[in-house]
């Protein structure tokens, strides 16, 4: 466990036993009540002890047994902030031990949820100084007398436990960083032999710009940088990144045709339209993906309801592709991340993507799909993209499947 996860373990357990000793097993307040119990009760004249908590107060008559009763009994605003005081503080600490788990376990926690911990924690925190400091115990209701009262280190627990909470919230979605002071890291190099570069990404050189009465040969048009039919990698994620060489039957030909763009209106239109029809059809299809520091937290549309967490280390691929022509899918740039099995992510136009440093409102689809290619590569250097990939990240088209068929076969390879 590295120094970042150790810390929000510490984090979370001290707000967890702040929580629930000043809450459950410490006295709030020490008091004296001088009461006149005549009218009948047969009691005398005397002094009362009192300990007072967040969900309820004892009692002691002078040399007399001590009962327990409701806090109901004391007047003024105190209850009520005790009692808010009280379920907010173990609702609280609830949010920060499923976020310091989650990060602990998974290593990747919700920013969502984390956001509703804040906004809890910053409620619940001023019925906590108003119970601890600004409204104390006034008097009972059925007795007439007045109250000396002291407090006692619990509202300052909890106010420290609060400040434990804060902190594990904060970790729980923040970047891990590493301290060690051992120097820059620099790799072996062995004479003669060179660093392998499998799965690195080669720089782009842009064309040099047509010059007019130039006789050179026309600048390559839109969709001329891949061939009309091109053999394409679809082996399994393990063979894939073990490096092991790739028979036929792990590899399709797909078909290169150049799209037609349509005007932004008849896009709009034309994507919603194409999103219905294929809603929860497509295998691995991503409804949401929040993009972290540590990976992505997406719930795909097949409705199973809980989020998948695909961490950056497990990823070993990325494949961008278009649907077939044939309507309902006309075609559109899909990409799939593949990690571990049962856990690969499509990302699709309509897939909600939250992240730093990324324009969502992109209405061209291809230019999202290359822009979140290219935000994988960023974290994952060593991720393996297969030649069409590459292409389509150098700001070529992305190879077409040709068939549903062939999509079918394309789904099974990364199931």
């Amino acid at each position: 466990m590295g120094r970042h996860r150790s810390r929000l373990l510490v984090c979370g357990v001290g707000c967890l036993v702040l929580v629930v000793t000043s809450t459950l097993f410490l006295d709030w307040f020490h008091a004296t009540l001088a009461v006149d119990l005549g009218q009948g009760t047969g009691l005398d004249t005397g002094v009362d002890h009192l300990t007072i908590n967040l969900h309820s107060l004892r009692r002691c008559a002078p040399d007399g047994p001590c009962m327990n009763m409701p806090l109901s009994a004391v007047k003024g605003f105190y209850s009520s902030s005790a009692q808010m005081s009280l379920w907010g503080s173990l609702l609280f600490v609830c949010f920060v031990l499923f976020q310091a788990g989650s990060r602990i376990l998974n290593g990747l926690a919700s920013p969502r949820i984390t956001k509703f911990g804040y906004m809890l924690g910053t409620m619940v925190l001023s019925s906590v100084l108003s119970a601890g400091y600004l409204f104390q115990p006034e008097s009972t209701t059925f007795a007439v007398g007045t109250i000396e009262v002291q407090r006692t280190w619990a509202p300052l627990m909890l106010l420290g436990s609060y400040l434990f909470g804060f902190i594990a919230l904060s970790l729980a979605v923040s970047a891990e960083t590493s301290e060690d002071d051992v120097g820059e890291y620099k790799p072996i190099v062995i004479p003669g032999k060179s660093p392998a570069g499998y799965g690195k990404l080669k720089p782009v050189t842009p064309a040099a710009p047509r010059v007019a009465g130039s006789p050179s040969a026309p600048a390559p048009t839109r969709g001329s940088l891949l061939p009309d039919e091109l053999s394409v990698n679809i082996a399994d994620p393990d063979t894939a990144k073990s490096g092991q060489p790739v028979g036929e039957e792990d590899t399709m030909t797909v078909l290169h045709r150049p799209g037609k763009r349509a005007p932004t209106a008849v896009g709009k239109m034309a994507a919603a339209i194409t999103r219905e029809q294929l809603r929860k059809k497509l295998f691995y299809a991503t409804a949401i993906a929040n993009i972290g520091s540590s990976g992505i937290e997406a719930k795909r549309e097949d409705g199973l309801g809980l989020a998948k967490v695909v961490r950056w280390r497990d990823v070993v691929g990325v494949v961008a592709r278009r649907l077939p022509e044939e309507s309902p899918y006309d075609g559109i740039t899909f990409v799939d991340v593949v990690s571990s099995p049962g856990a690969t992510l499509r990302i699709l136009p309509w897939t909600r993507l939250n992240a730093e440093k990324f324009d969502d409102d992109e209405e061209d689809g291809e230019l999202r799909a290359r822009a979140f290619v290219q935000l994988v590569v960023d974290h994952c250097p060593d991720v393996h993209l297969d030649p069409a990939t590459r292409t389509f990240l150098g700001a070529g088209e992305a190879a077409q499947v040709p068939t549903v068929e062939v999509l079918a076969v394309h789904d099974a390879k990364l199931a």
